[in-house]
């Protein structure tokens, strides 16, 4: 590709300029926005984490502990739903239904659904 003269780059800046111009403010603003989310969700995944004490307030600090604190809460989350849906189990059985309304689980079968969810 043959270089353009100067004569010829101020041309077409004269003659682009404005589109140039516009283009430009309309990838900041998308930049802008786009920080924003990250700026949201980075406070997000702080907060759930709870390790507000590695981040300083110009969101220096080591956010890698807290994005491997977040994914042990997802691993957390999926073991607690196990362990909730055990117990359902245990108080949909018929066996334990007593026909009153009351659901009557022996607490040491509940304490056994709990205690296998730590597998």
């Amino acid at each position: 590709m043959a270089a353009r003269s100067p004569e010829m780059a101020r041309h077409v800046a004269l003659d682009h300029g404005p589109e140039l111009v516009a283009e430009v403010e309309k990838l900041r603003g998308a930049c802008k926005t786009l920080g924003g989310v990250v700026e949201g969700q980075c406070r997000m995944a702080l907060d759930a984490s709870g390790l507000h004490h590695l981040i300083d307030e110009d969101g220096d600090g080591d956010w890698g502990l807290v994005w491997e604190r977040l994914a042990e809460l997802g691993t957390d989350n999926e073991r607690l739903r196990a362990i909730v849906e055990r117990v359902r189990e245990l108080a949909e059985n018929p066996a334990t239904y007593s026909g009153t309304g009351v659901v009557a689980v022996k607490p040491e079968r509940i304490i056994a659904a709990l205690e296998a969810g730590h597998d």
